[in-house]
């Protein structure tokens, strides 16, 4: 571990979680304006908006930059290997599918193209997810999978919520709607407000279940942290040496 006398350790460690979670923010942003755009093109874009589009994408950028400096200087500390199984593969690809019918089942208007776009979004993200709990030293298969799934509950959590901070906060400040931006925190609190619309009531559905989402991804990785044996953690490679 690289240390510096002007940034200590702590204060790396705190550098990186706060630009993790603009990462995350940034990424949620983009991710609805790329559904907007595949659902409706151009004109899905609220012109009011469309700047955040652009705030979105440097934010996402920069923190992708600062995040591999701040690495740089202070290594994560993992105990296993970047590996995949097939087993791994084929659940990435099962909840690729569940995703899927859970679209079909909820909204089938748009299945297609935004269903199968957010869906090989998130099984994309799971597959990281699995590849990052073997890495953290989780060699068995079903606690990795739990423990991968708290990984996307929460990584899916700070996406929502901190995508529906950044459009609360730019129509606050940059548009001046205070007032809008309050009733909308509101709505969000209030899981019994009447929500006419009916996008407007996916949006504060799925930013709720973000905000629900944070803690149970937390406790989830907590649980299998405390569930890892040490014959489940994996000694770091040495000449010779092959993983199960």
């Amino acid at each position: 571990m690289n240390e510096t006398p002007d940034r200590p350790p702590e204060s790396l460690r705190l550098r990186k979680t706060v630009w993790w979670l603009l990462l995350f923010a940034s990424a949620g942003m983009l991710l609805v304006f790329v559904s907007l755009f595949l659902l409706e093109g151009m004109g899905g874009f609220d012109r009011v908006l469309r700047p955040l589009f652009f705030i979105a994408l440097a934010l996402a950028i920069t923190s992708g930059f600062v995040l591999r400096h701040s690495y740089r200087m202070e290594p994560a500390n993992f105990s296993g290997f970047w590996h995949l199984s097939l087993s791994d593969l084929l659940m990435a690809s099962f909840f690729t599918a569940l995703l899927m019918t859970a679209f079909r089942a909820i909204w089938p208007g748009y299945m297609v193209p935004i269903g199968i776009f957010v869906s090989l979004v998130f099984g994309a993200g799971f597959a990281f997810c699995l590849l990052l709990a073997a890495r953290n030293g989780c060699a068995d298969s079903r606690l990795k999978c739990i423990c991968a799934l708290g990984y996307m509950l929460s990584s899916a959590g700070f996406m929502a919520t901190g995508m529906f901070v950044m459009i609360v906060l730019y129509i606050s400040f940059f548009d001046g709607r205070i007032g809008e931006s309050a009733k909308a925190v509101v709505d969000v609190i209030n899981i019994f407000s009447e929500i006419g619309n009916t996008g407007d009531r996916v949006f504060f559905n799925i930013v709720r279940a973000g905000i629900v989402a944070i803690p149970a991804g937390y406790f989830m990785r907590r649980w299998i942290a405390g569930k890892l044996k040490p014959r489940q953690i994996q000694a770091p490679a040495s000449p010779g040496f092959r993983p199960d």
